[in-house]
This record gives C-alpha cells, structure tokens and sequence, in this order.
C-alpha cells in the first residue's frame, strides 16, 4: 500500500505470477526426478495455464494458496536427499497457508512408502509448528458453519473427480478416459513414493477442507482444485512415464495443455470485463463468484 498505492493492481498480481512460477517449477522438479525431462515438462507446461484453477491465477489474495504448494512441492523435491530442507519448507509451507498441512501428509506418506522411517521424525517439526499455533490462535482456525463429519467421504470423492477433471481440462468425460489411458501404466510405477505420496496428499487436502469448510464452497472451487491438479499431475507424468503405449503420454498432456490454455484466455477475460465494470461503478472489486 505505501510503496504502490491501489492505483493500479500489476505489483500484486506479478507477486502472484512469481509465486505461481514457483509452483510450476516444483511440479517440474518433483517429475523430473522420477520420470525424467519430459514428463516433467509436460506436466509443469499443464501447470503453468491451469485454467481451470484461474482463481488462484488471477486474485492477488491467493498467493497463500500459491505459496504454500510451491513451498510443499520444493519440499517434495528435497525428501530423497535432503531431508532436513525439506522440514524446513513444510514450516515455512504451513506458516504461510494451511494448505502445507496436505504436503506434510503427502511427505509422510512419501517417506514411509520409500522404506525411511528414521526420516519421518523430521515431519514433527513443521506438524508441531502448526499445533503450537492453532493453539495459541485458535480463533484463527476457520471453521464455516456446520461440520458434518459423515459428508467427508462424499466430498472428499466430489474433489478428486473434480481434479482429475480440472487437470486435463476437458471436463469428467476426459478424467474419465484419462483414468483408463492411465491403467495401462506397469504396476511397479502405482508403488512409487512420489504416486503414493501424492495420493495422500490430495486425499488429505478433500478430507481436510471438507471436514473444516464444508459449508463454506464447493469441493470444484477453482482454488481447491489448483492444489488438486498440483498433486495429480506429477501422479499422471509418473504413471505415463511408465506406460507400454508411449504415444499416449503426449496426447494427453498436449490436449490438457490446450484445453487449459483456452480456459485460461476465457476466464481472462471474464475477469476483466468484471473488474472494469466494478471499477466504473466505484464499488469495491469483488472477483466473480467470490462472496464478500
């Protein structure tokens, strides 16, 4: 506020762009240690025109959302070797949203399903970092509403799908078939830290959210599902690195690509045309479909 004022809105959103880079970059990191340079490519392409998640790419007040996945999937990247680094940016990736919660379980998970038990004991930190503080703040744990602890599942399930289908960008038909082209990966590739790993880590996400803010949003809110696409993708390049039909790989990332970047364009522009007509008005820019 002091350094830029409100009179134009570029400062926030390259804060936003920057930080966005850095979760692209970590999808990339995290693939291409286990997949190799393609696969990691193509999923962090997917990742960089995620339009399906458009909230978290155009809304500067997201970029806690954005911080925390790009600090939890660094954090990925570092559990093979380092991982005392590792801690240290599922801290930093808790403290600034608690969306680091869904990558701490997705390192626990990694970890244990990688044989190193001993590593495990360095997930206390960030976890006891988080404790301490809900706490001392527990009026800062935002609970909306009633929580239906028996809706869990149902929205847990809802998110999932909505991810897959968020992620190839064409809708629950194409999770659908992706979901099948997918099966034709080797079996070993389903028993990789980084696919089980990942796969706690979205589960816990949908379980969380819906166990906290289940009246608060739908499970396919674009900012849910940016996290989603975040765990799924390097799931997919894994299990397509592996696959016996090697065309298949490609098509799919080329057509999520394309059908993101469209997403991404439209939703563009429907943001633009929002906020300059709330801007003629004078009234408070509220992006669309965001409640005061």
């Amino acid at each position: 506020m002091e350094v830029f004022g409100l009179g134009s809105y570029l400062p926030f959103h390259l804060a936003l762009v920057l930080t966005h880079l850095g979760v692209v970059s970590g999808v990339y990191a995290v693939v291409r240690q286990q997949t190799g340079r393609w696969p990691a490519a193509g999923a962090a392409a997917v990742m960089l025109v995620l339009g399906t998640g458009y909230l978290n790419l155009f809304w500067a007040f997201q970029i806690g959302f954005v911080g925390a996945t790009a600090l939890g999937l660094w954090a990925l990247a570092c559990l093979p070797g380092r991982p005392r680094l590792a801690a240290l940016l599922l801290v930093a990736a808790v403290a600034t949203q608690g969306v680091g919660l869904f990558f701490v379980a997705a390192a626990g998970a990694y970890l244990l399903a990688a044989g190193r038990i001993r590593a495990i004991g360095w997930l206390v930190i960030p976890a006891a970092t988080y404790a301490v503080w809900a706490l001392l703040y527990r009026s800062s744990i935002d609970v909306r509403g009633h929580v239906d602890l028996a809706g869990v599942p149902k929205f847990a399930a809802k998110g999932l799908i909505a991810s897959a289908a968020a992620t190839i960008g064409v809708g629950t038909v194409g999770a659908a078939v992706a979901a099948g082209l997918i099966v034709v990966s080797r079996p070993r590739a389903w028993r990789s830290p980084l696919v089980i790993g990942c796969a706690a880590g979205i589960l816990a996400e949908f379980a969380l959210i819906g166990a906290v803010r289940q009246d608060f949003g739908a499970p396919n809110a674009p900012h849910y599902l940016y996290v989603g696409a975040a765990f799924l993708l390097p799931i997919a390049a894994t299990l397509l690195g592996s696959a016996r039909l090697r065309w298949v790989g490609p098509i799919l990332f080329a057509v999520a690509f394309s059908a993101n970047l469209f997403l991404l364009v439209d939703h563009g522009l429907d943001w633009k045309a929002s906020t300059d007509a709330q801007r003629a008005k004078g009234s408070d820019v509220v992006p669309p479909g965001v409640c005061r």
